[in-house]
C-alpha cells in the first residue's frame, strides 16, 4: 500500500460533525452559566458592575452617577448595556438583560477558539 492509498483510507469526519460538537459545547456553556445563576434572587453588584451600569445609564440619557475616588470605567461594555436603559430604567429588567448579555458574550468566546483550533492544530 503506497502513501496515496493510505491517505485515502483515513476517514475524515464530515464538517457537520464539527458543527454539532460546537453547538453542544455552546449549549453546555449556557447551561452551566444558567445553573450558576439558578439560586440568585437578585443582582450581586460589585464596584466594577456599578461603574459600568452607571456609565450605561448616563449614555442612555439618565442621571450622571458620582464616582468619587474610583478608577476610570471605559465605555465599551457600557455601550452594550445602553439598550436596556433605553427600554426602561427598571433595575430588574436591566439586570436580566445584563445576565443574558454576559451569557452570550461568554459563549462567543467559542468563535476564536474554534478558529484557532481549525487553523493552528
Amino acid at each position: 500500500m503506497d502513501v496515496i492509498e493510505r491517505e485515502r483510507a483515513v476517514e475524515v469526519p464530515s464538517p457537520a460533525v464539527g458543527r454539532y460538537v460546537g453547538i453542544a459545547v455552546a449549549a453546555g456553556i449556557v447551561g452551566v452559566q444558567l445553573l450558576m445563576l439558578w439560586g440568585n434572587r437578585g443582582p450581586v453588584l460589585y464596584e466594577d458592575a456599578i461603574g459600568y451600569l452607571g456609565n450605561a445609564r448616563t449614555l442612555a440619557g439618565g442621571t450622571v452617577p458620582t464616582f468619587d475616588g474610583v478608577n476610570y470605567y471605559s465605555a465599551g461594555y457600557s455601550l452594550l448595556v445602553v439598550p436596556a436603559y433605553l427600554v426602561t430604567q427598571a433595575a430588574a429588567f436591566v439586570w436580566a438583560y445584563v445576565v443574558v448579555l454576559n451569557v452570550l458574550l461568554a459563549t462567543l468566546i467559542l468563535v476564536p477558539i474554534a478558529w484557532l483550533a481549525r487553523n493552528c492544530f
